[in-house]
Order: structure tokens, then C-alpha cells, then sequence
């Protein structure tokens, strides 16, 4: 949903396409009605906001190393103005998480936004023109990059149409595989350092 570069502390936006915000408050108050245990995370320019602490958010916060933001979602959307960039859902029981992808397909498929399902068990939902392979093809116009030139790394679903738009797709090791199956090289998981490991060991061989 943004796409922006780091100059020392510095981060300033190139490009964003954020969610209609009537529509993310609707989406949000839905699911929350609906999948009363669903994992929900809404990210503004500032904060991952979350309105449930459960064991998905405490796994999801140790693997990110960010904080939560604790809200009312009815309150956050009442009291605030901020931009919503993406609303993600996590839930590990395999049978209801087919159930929420099946529900948000059918009420919300006609809506100008993103469905698309990350790693197992998520599902996020971003505005129809914030997808990776967008965000990929607006750098290499914007600092006049060849195809060719370029690397992608990914390990989740919503990866593959930017592991398409690279030259050279490099996919993570604990990946599934249907995203392997979009790799010109496989490296180690996430774990393991997979990127660092690419780096170092590949990539300047290329």
C-alpha cells in the first residue's frame, strides 16, 4: 500500500494507495461481528492497531518485533482521521479461516480493493491498486531500472505477482508451494536468515 525510501531515520513516501475509509470501518465491524476470534489488524501511517489480543496477534507481534496499538475499532473510526493502509485477518483453525475467505469474497469482491491470502492462515486486504507488483514496477520507472535488474524476495501468496514482475524471483524456504513454484532459486527460511543468506551467496553471483 505505500511505497517509500530511507534516508538515515528519515522515511519519506513515494507512493500510497490507501483503503476507502467507510469501507474499512464496514469491513472491520463486520468481520468482528461475524468471526468473533478471527485476528484483526488495521494498519494507519503510524500504528498496527488491533482490537483483541489473542495467541495470533502475541505470534504475529514476535515475528514483526512491533508493538500493537490496543483500540475500539468503533472508537478509532469515530475519533480519528487517519489513512488505513491495509486491514488483515489471521486465524489458525484451518475450516473457519476457509469460511472468512469464502464470506469476505462474497460481500466484498465488487469493492475496489486487493483479497488476497499471505501465509497460511492470513488474509489481507489492501486498496484494488496496492499490490507488490505495482509497487515494483513504480520503483524501476521511477529510477529507470531494467526487468532484468531487479530481484524480488517473497514467502506468502500475495508475493507471487511481484516474484512474476522481478527478473529474479529469490522464494524463502518455508514458503508453500504453489509460491516455490514462482522461484528462480529457493533459499533458506525465514529463520534462517534466508534473505541474508541470498545476499551474501547468491545474489552477487548473479
Amino acid at each position: 500500500a505505500m511505497v517509500f525510501k530511507k534516508e538515515n531515520t528519515k522515511f519519506t513516501i513515494l507512493n500510497k494507495e490507501i483503503l476507502n475509509r467507510e469501507l474499512a470501518r464496514k469491513l472491520v465491524l463486520d468481520i468482528r461481528s461475524k468471526f468473533p476470534k478471527v485476528g484483526i489488524s488495521l494498519y494507519d501511517d503510524e500504528n498496527w492497531n488491533v482490537d483483541v489480543i489473542n495467541k495470533v496477534i502475541e505470534r504475529e507481534k514476535k515475528v514483526v518485533k512491533v508493538n500493537y496499538n490496543l483500540v475500539s475499532f468503533n472508537q478509532y473510526f469515530n475519533e480519528n482521521l487517519k489513512e488505513v493502509y491495509k486491514v488483515s485477518f489471521i486465524e489458525e483453525d484451518i475450516e473457519v479461516f476457509k469460511k472468512l475467505v469464502n464470506y469476505v469474497e462474497v460481500n466484498y469482491s465488487d469493492e475496489k480493493i486487493t483479497i488476497q491470502k499471505s501465509l497460511s492462515g492470513y488474509l489481507e486486504i489492501t486498496h484494488v491498486n496496492a499490490k507488490k507488483s505495482l509497487g515494483i514496477e513504480y520503483v524501476m520507472k521511477l529510477k529507470e531500472i531494467d526487468r532484468e535488474s531487479t530481484v524480488a524476495f517473497g514467502d506468502g501468496e500475495n508475493d507471487i505477482s511481484m516474484l512474476q514482475s522481478a527478473g529474479y524471483s529469490i522464494v524463502m524456504g518455508n514458503a508453500s508451494d504453489k509460491v516455490k513454484e514462482h522461484a528462480d532459486l529457493i533459499t533458506k527460511s525465514n529463520n534462517e536468515d534466508g534473505v541474508a543468506y541470498a545476499i551474501k551467496t547468491i545474489i552477487a553471483k548473479i
